[in-house]
């Protein structure tokens, strides 16, 4: 639902992909909706350093930069968006992994079809669109759980049982650490406009109290401490509470 393919696609993709002997998957130049290059065009094996490295805010391990965007070359993972491969390759290493729900499919299909001794290839030389987002709001909480999850998966398929559990305890800590921070930013985005709109209405009142005080009661201190701290919020309070949808 989130891909547009090039009226050239095809036809480049496939003609390079005779020409390879040891043909494992091929994966194009996936660009964004304003045209900016996605890095994950072409990915690493989210091995532990790796996946650490990227948890940590450093993802330069996690995309493929021996070569660049502009330039063919193997790349061992693609992202599920876009990936042309035999019938037979995909059979023969078991197609897609049902234990995944959304994420991870795509790399743990990649990382079987390696390990079965095939090459994938990057090819750039045509491109796709992908509207990323458009299939999961990212922003999410459900998405932080079911992507992370998906890594465990991956984790507890293909390495030791050492590797594995500190990918856990790497994993769990980036699902609280994720899960916290989309909290705050949904609570934030819900309740700054609210917020303004209490603190805009709170100070617009107190003036017109202090000016109504001054002008016709003739007293600075005219309405009580109370007034100002109890029976202004309270009104303000009832007054957004009835007026949002």
């Amino acid at each position: 639902p989130d891909t547009v393919v090039a009226e050239d696609t095809f036809f480049k993709i496939l003609a390079y992909a005779e020409k390879q002997e040891n043909l494992g998957a091929i994966g194009c130049k996936l660009i964004d909706g304003s045209g900016k290059f996605l890095p994950e065009s072409k990915r690493n094996v989210p091995k532990p350093k790796v996946a650490l490295k990227k948890l940590l805010g450093n993802p330069d391990l996690y995309y493929t930069t021996e070569i660049d965007e502009h330039s063919i070359g193997k790349a061992p993972v693609f992202v599920g968006a876009f990936m042309l491969l035999k019938k037979a390759v995909y059979q023969e290493v078991g197609g897609f992994d049902e234990d995944y729900f959304m994420y991870g499919e795509d790399i743990d299909l990649s990382y079987r079809i390696i390990k079965a001794g095939y090459d994938n290839y990057y090819f750039p030389e045509t491109q796709i669109i992908h509207y990323k987002g458009e299939s999961t709001k990212k922003g999410s909480l459900n998405y932080v759980k079911v992507f992370y999850e998906a890594m465990l998966i991956f984790a507890r398929k293909h390495f030791s049982s050492k590797q594995a559990k500190l990918y856990s305890i790497a994993i769990y800590l980036a699902i609280f650490i994720k899960g916290s921070l989309t909290l705050v930013s949904n609570f934030m985005q819900k309740a700054l406009m609210p917020l303004l709109d209490f603190i805009l209405a709170f100070g617009g009142l107190v003036l017109v109290k202090d000016f109504w005080s001054l002008k016709a009661k003739a007293e600075q201190n005219f309405y009580p401490d109370e007034f100002t701290f109890y029976v202004l919020p309270g009104y303000i309070l009832i007054w957004l509470l009835t007026s949002k949808q």
